[in-house]
């Protein structure tokens, strides 16, 4: 998770990119009754164009369990410390601490189709603090035609 203040207006993004940008490239895919992890880190605080704040990483469809947190540098994008998390708890928004991150553990059990994962701090996610991902059978299928991206910026739909 970041945030660019160089830009006017600033812009919030997962990966470095807006949800208003995203293309197929940005999505990824999971399989249904699966384990992932995964990291979520605030890029955001000194060294960046960002004023470090805190940003609640929140996940649609399924929950998940903490395993980790510690410090993140977002300079060379690289995690300095880590600490065992404590009491794993099953969650879908955790708060995530300027220039430290979080490893949670989930599994993609009930929905197959694309769903999306946001900062729960409004403003952020309404300027691009969000990013879709899709879940798939084991045979990878699940998405359909209807499962749009967003609007690119600029585009006119009629």
């Amino acid at each position: 998770m970041s945030a660019d203040f160089a830009l006017a207006p600033p812009v919030w993004t997962f990966n470095g990119v807006q949800y208003e940008a995203i293309t197929m490239t940005d999505v990824f895919t999971v399989r249904r009754n699966t384990v992932e992890e995964w990291i979520i880190a605030n890029s955001t605080g000194p060294g960046t164009t960002a004023i470090g704040e805190s940003h609640p990483f929140h996940i649609h469809v399924n929950d998940f369990t903490v395993i980790e947190r510690g410090t993140w540098d977002p300079v060379q994008a690289q995690i300095t410390s880590r600490i065992p998390a404590r009491a794993p708890a099953s969650m879908d928004t955790v708060s995530v601490d300027p220039g430290h991150y979080i490893k949670f553990r989930t599994k993609f059990t009930d929905f197959v189709g694309r769903t999306v994962y946001h900062c729960h701090l409004l403003f952020h996610e309404d300027h691009g603090m969000m990013g879709i991902f899709d879940i798939v059978d084991a045979d990878g299928s699940g998405v359909g035609p209807d499962q749009l991206l967003p609007p690119q910026a600029g585009s006119h739909h009629h």
